[in-house]
């Protein structure tokens, strides 16, 4: 399982640094992709959820 593209997901957003510790290896044996990404969102405050992304950083090719 590779996280490498999420660490920076929230780059400078309250709960960043535990969102990195918690998706970077090594990880609990056993531990699912679901299992990892659950418990990373836990510690991010709603807000950070909630924001949205700022421009540009995000582009959708249809």
């Amino acid at each position: 399982m590779s996280m490498q593209h999420g660490l920076n997901l929230f780059f400078e957003q309250r709960g960043s640094r535990k969102w990195k510790q918690i998706v970077s290896p090594p990880w609990a044996k056993g531990t699912s992709g679901k299992e990892l990404l659950e418990k990373a969102l836990r510690v991010l405050p709603q807000e950070v959820l909630d924001e949205k992304p700022a421009e540009g950083s995000w582009k959708l090719d249809n």
